[in-house]
Parts: structure tokens; C-alpha cells; sequence
């Protein structure tokens, strides 16, 4: 998971090993109401589900604020690698320009 991640619509995640990580240009339509789509002192966590074979990525991404924002992803692998889809609803896919995060090279 540590990395930079990005969308076809330029989204940025860079994830550190320390459990923060920095956001840049999220779609507002893929976020909770009231999250930042830029945030530079985030945090996340990775969750591994022992019976839904899907794993859970969940940004935090405003840590000091009163009131935390979150947004969770499913971990997805595909032919081109791990991706993370900002789509939770399992019967939606995601739009690879909006919602579909890939590693970056």
C-alpha cells in the first residue's frame, strides 16, 4: 500500500509507512459531505476481512479536526495491478476516471 497512488482525473494519495499519508484533488462526489478534497495530514489504515475476502483501506482526512472525515476503499486487483476503488456499494463498479486509484510507477 505505501506509495503514490492516482486517478485518470489527476487525484493524488501518497501513502507513507507510518500510517500518513497526503491527498490531492479527490472528486467531491466520491467523499463524504463536508470532506476536503485536499488534505496533507492524513492518516489511514489498512483491514483485512477474513470473511469477505476484500480488503478495506480507510483514509482519515482530517485527524486534528473535531470532527473526522473518512473514506474507505475496497481493495481491488485487476489486470493491471492493486488498485484502490473509492466505490463501496459492492454491486457499483468504478469509474476509472474518478474513483479508481492505481499505483504509480
Amino acid at each position: 500500500m505505501v506509495g503514490d497512488w492516482g486517478s485518470g482525473s489527476g487525484a493524488r494519495l501518497h501513502v507513507a509507512a507510518d500510517h500518513s499519508a497526503t491527498v490531492s484533488g479527490l472528486d467531491p462526489a466520491t467523499l463524504p459531505s463536508g470532506c476536503p478534497t485536499v488534505a496533507t495530514d492524513a492518516a489511514w489504515k489498512l483491514e483485512r476481512s477474513k470473511t469477505a475476502r476484500k480488503d478495506t483501506f480507510s483514509l482519515q482526512l482530517s485527524p486534528q479536526a473535531s470532527t473526522s472525515c473518512y473514506v474507505d476503499a475496497t481493495v481491488k486487483r485487476d489486470d493491471d495491478g492493486l488498485n484502490l476503488c473509492l466505490v463501496t456499494d459492492p454491486d457499483q463498479s468504478c469509474v476509472e476516471e474518478k474513483e479508481l486509484l492505481r499505483k504509480l510507477p
